[in-house]
């Protein structure tokens, strides 16, 4: 695998300072304050390694890495990074409250198309990704806060880490209330163009519409069965139980109009009226489910950063988010035959059709399928299914003049956002750039779990394109060298040269380094025959040190006895290792014989 995560990261790190960092002041994504969102895509480059890879932390200045300190020497020293760090974090969640809490809105990416003009009503709102990102960027602030508070005795400091803690907290939860309100079970008519379009959708054998629908009510009937009893947060699910309804679960892009409060918050914690209309939107779903994987994680768990209010909306969540993958991944593999999600491009039940939503319910189904019993098979397929987007994206093949599929790169994806009485005449939109950064990153979660060599070598290929594609959409310039998006460095046909970083993309990038840094430290592909050959060599090699021992008697000379020993060593050795590591293991056994021949020879030697 050409990555190398680590330094990788910390050279983000020195572009992401010299982008952001500028006489000893730093300088935000968004300079007016009104962008939730990129404001925290910035900090996270910074933020997510610490917290993901131990070896990358910083809280803890007498545990700092040398190469940590070098990378973010503009910041001070060792203990000037974390004391740096800890009040930036506090400005950003300063920064981005009103008085009545924390805020949500990311008004970059917000576009307003037609005739109509855009209020600031309609520009300014809170949204998903706001509340996904925050989850993530809390509950790094708040595992940083009570890290660094042990690793200070100055009183003005210890009350700073309280103070973060307490804000990061209070966002957290605004973050989980709006992710919960925001919830979506939307319910439509078996012969409404919503439900023709999932059921042409799912029958890829072309069978009788109705019986198909049937077919994927009694495959969605546990689902079903749990989505009917929510209630927290989310409303009515709707008459889902109808033989002539289906249904979609995810998340809409912000708090449903008419979604009523938790009742179990605090008054004094503002729940900002819903402007969203009701529907799951892929985008905002995928965006949700990564977001809440951070809030489920152990170490999430381990450190107890949760609570107890925060805690029952965990639960809450965590029952939508189980639901809700369950629910695409049945949707993405259904059937015997093609799967719905190899008939690209991927088909919205609003008539829209696009690879990057191809690459979203890849994304659902892959965490779905990981870890589940016999996916190996299922997982191999899916990465076929990444690679045929990459080559239609023209990632890792050329384009020809005019190709469409470069808009993709060059323009990015809008996703449309129905607000609850909106007049102004136009359409409001969401726009995303991070198609070639997020299929890196959703490549490396196929490969990780994949055990079969074969398959693994093939697809560790395709990650190394991937890679290299990304390398060469790097910014490029002198402050922001390893931050990205640079599309025109990598086709000659886009000639928009960006001077700026865009932090989505660049934050997938990041988010893609940790996962690869975690497919290095885990376990390497392990070959059942090697394994098995291993294992036969192993039998044999015991037996052989037996004879030896037996040949030996009760007294040996001292450099057989030594010799005999560290067969032996050897030995146990590759018995620990045989389970994980066969290859290993097979070369250990491999040097044992050797030693175990060279003692039969030399006795053959003596004896002749």
């Amino acid at each position: 695998m050409k990555i190398r995560p680590r330094q990788q990261l910390l050279e983000i790190w020195r572009s992401l300072l010299a982008q952001s960092f500028h006489d000893g002041e730093w300088v935000w994504a968004d300079e007016a304050g009104s962008d939730s969102v990129v404001d925290a895509q910035q900090l996270l480059c910074l933020m997510s390694p610490t917290v993901a890879l131990p070896s990358m932390r910083f809280s803890q200045p007498d545990g700092t890495y040398e190469d940590v300190l070098q990378a973010l020497r503009p910041l001070g020293g060792a203990v000037d990074i974390p004391r740096f760090v800890m009040k930036l974090l506090t400005g950003y969640m300063e920064r981005h409250r009103d008085e009545r809490g924390p805020r949500f809105d990311g008004s970059g990416n917000v576009q307003l198309t037609g005739d109509g003009e855009a209020r600031a009503e309609d520009i300014r709102l809170d949204n998903v990704e706001g509340f996904a990102l925050s989850v993530t960027l809390t509950l790094a602030s708040i595992d940083f806060a009570r890290s660094f508070r042990h690793a200070v005795t100055r009183t003005d400091l210890i009350e700073a880490t309280h103070r973060l803690e307490k804000l990061a907290s209070e966002r957290l939860t605004a973050a989980l209330v709006g992710l919960l309100r925001s919830f979506a079970v939307e319910t439509f008519e078996f012969g409404s163009p919503e439900g023709e379009a999932l059921v042409r959708m799912v029958n890829q054998e072309n069978g009788p519409p109705r019986i198909v629908a049937d077919e994927l009510r009694d495959q969605l009937r546990d689902i079903t069965a749990s989505v009917r009893d929510l209630r927290l947060g989310s409303g009515e699910p709707g008459d889902i139980d109808n033989p002539n309804r289906l249904y979609q679960v995810g998340w809409s892009w912000g708090v449903i109009h008419g979604t009523p409060v938790i009742d179990f918050i605090s008054e004094d914690f503002a729940q900002r009226e819903g402007k969203a209309m009701l529907g799951a939107y892929l985008y905002f779903t995928v965006v949700a489910l990564d977001g809440l994987a951070d809030l489920f994680n152990q170490q999430t768990r381990r450190q107890g950063l949760l609570n107890a209010e925060q805690e029952r909306l965990a639960q809450a969540l965590q029952l939508r988010w189980d639901l809700t993958q369950q629910y695409w991944s049945t949707l993405a593999i259904y059937g015997e035959g093609r799967w719905p999600l190899e008939d690209l491009p991927w088909r919205t039940v609003d008539l829209v059709e696009h690879d990057y939503y191809s690459l979203l319910v890849t994304a659902i189904a892959v965490r779905d399928r990981t870890g589940a019993p016999d996916s190996e098979a299922e997982m191999i397929r899916l990465g076929e299914v990444l690679r045929e987007l990459a080559n239609r994206s023209r990632m890792t093949r050329r384009p020809t003049p005019g190709d469409f599929a470069l808009s993709v790169h060059e323009q990015g994806v809008t996703v449309g956002m129905d607000i609850a009485g909106h007049d102004t005449g136009g359409k409001v939109s969401w726009l995303t750039s991070d198609f070639a950064a997020l299929l890196l990153k959703r490549v490396i979660t196929v490969v990780r779990p994949i055990q079969d060599v074969s398959s693994r070598r093939v697809l560790l290929s395709f990650l190394d394109e991937v890679w290299d594609h990304l390398m060469s959409r790097r910014l490029g310039t002198q402050s922001g060298q390893s931050l990205w998006d640079q599309p025109a460095s990598a086709y000659v046909e886009i000639t928009d040269f960006r001077t700026r970083p865009s932090w989505q993309p660049t934050l997938r990038v990041v988010e893609s380094l940790i996962q690869a840094a975690h497919l290095v430290s885990g376990p390497p592909a392990r070959s059942l025959e090697v394994a098995q050959h291993t294992q036969a060599m192993l039998m044999e090699a015991e037996h052989l040190y037996d004879q030896e021992v037996l040949r030996g008697g009760v007294v040996v000379a001292p450099a057989i006895q030594a010799r005999l020993d560290g067969v032996r060593a050897t030995l146990d050795r590759a018995t620990e290792v045989g389970e994980n590591q066969p290859a290993t293991a097979l070369a250990l056994v491999m040097a044992a014989l050797q030693q175990l021949d060279s003692l039969a020879a030399a006795r053959s030697g003596r004896t002749g």
